[in-house]
């Protein structure tokens, strides 16, 4: 089935602030997240504070990120958001403690059902829990769910369930899982 988009509705989309809100949180993502001549970590975790992100203790964001709804985002204790990171979260990200998201990962909560014919909007959270590491440049899609202790490995597009303590890497031709039990 190919897809139509003459028949696609761009239907609003509750972002979960009004429109003023989210122009103001634009600039600061702009002035403030995206920033490389912002050095400290903390005026990233202040800006995304002021804009109702749940942060732990010990939170390490390099620069530059970019947030789209800090208000969707809940990160926990001594985790780790590396540089370049996108998290594109139209709906709830949550990132437990001892968390690695590394350089360049792209975290997508919203997508298009390209198996129907108007090309209609999903959103679905991503769940990170705790001792996860998502690798470099990795890119984790909607509806996602890293058990604890998790890898997500260099440059792997992950969607799904992620089981507790196994690795996911990609060869070229499919992705291989490993328990890290056994490694």
């Amino acid at each position: 089935m190919s897809v139509e988009l003459g028949k696609f509705k761009l239907e609003p989309f509750s972002f979960g602030r009004g429109i003023v809100v989210r122009t103001i949180w634009h600039l600061f993502n702009v002035l403030v997240l995206r920033n490389p001549f912002v050095v400290f970590s903390s005026l990233r975790i202040v800006a995304l504070k002021l804009f109702g992100a749940k942060l732990g203790r010990g939170l390490l964001m390099q620069k530059p990120i970019s947030v789209k709804c800090p208000w969707h985002l809940q990160v926990g204790d001594y985790s780790w958001i590396g540089e370049g990171v996108w998290i594109d979260n139209l709906t709830t990200v949550k990132i437990a403690s001892n968390v690695c998201i590394s350089q360049g990962a792209y975290l997508c909560t919203g997508n298009h059902n390209w198996s129907k014919r108007d090309f209609p909007m999903r959103v679905e959270g991503i769940e990170i829990m705790e001792g996860v590491w998502v690798g470099a440049r990795a890119n984790i899609g909607p509806g996602s769910v890293l058990e604890k202790d998790s890898i997500i490995s260099l440059g792997t597009t992950f969607t799904g369930r992620a089981k507790e303590s196994t690795i996911y890497y990609y060869s070229q031709e499919n992705l291989i899982t490993k328990s890290r039990k056994f490694l």
